[in-house]
C-alpha cells in the first residue's frame, strides 16, 4: 500500500496537470451583447459551450479563463506562475487542432494569419 502511495506521489509531481485557460483576447466586445454576463467560453455552440466542447477533447487539466476586465472577477484564470496554454475561446476545437496544440512547446505559439489561435506560456510568466 505505502508503495503504491508512493508511485502515485511521484507520478502526480512528474506529470502536473496542464492549465487550460480559455481566453477572449480582447473580442469581448465583438460579442455583446452575449458576453456582457460571461466569457466567450461559455457561450453555447449548439448544445454544448465553447468550453464543454474544448473538455471533451483535453479532459485532463485544470481549466480557467481569461476575460474581460469586468467579468474577470467572477471567472478564475491560472496564477502566473504556471505554466500554461492559453486558446483563443471563440476557436472551435477539432482533432488537427488539438493534436497541434497538444505539440506546443513552452513559447511558441499557433496563428492562422495575425490571429493567435493558441499559445504555450511558460512559468512565471509577466505581461
Amino acid at each position: 500500500m505505502v508503495r503504491v502511495l508512493f508511485y502515485l506521489i511521484v507520478f502526480l509531481f512528474k506529470n502536473p496537470q496542464m492549465h487550460y485557460i480559455l481566453s477572449d483576447f480582447g473580442k469581448t466586445a465583438d460579442f455583446f451583447p452575449l458576453t456582457l454576463s460571461r466569457p466567450i467560453a461559455l457561450l453555447r455552440f449548439g448544445i454544448d459551450t465553447i468550453d464543454e466542447k474544448w473538455r471533451s477533447f483535453l479532459p485532463e487539466g485544470i481549466w480557467s479563463y481569461q476575460t474581460a476586465s469586468h467579468l474577470s472577477a467572477f471567472y478564475a484564470e491560472a496564477p502566473s506562475t504556471t505554466e500554461a496554454v492559453i486558446i483563443h475561446a471563440a476557436v472551435i476545437p477539432s482533432d488537427t487542432l488539438v493534436s497541434a496544440i497538444l505539440n506546443l512547446k513552452v513559447g511558441e505559439r499557433l496563428v492562422s494569419g495575425t490571429q493567435t489561435i493558441a499559445a504555450y506560456r511558460p512559468s512565471h510568466f509577466s505581461e
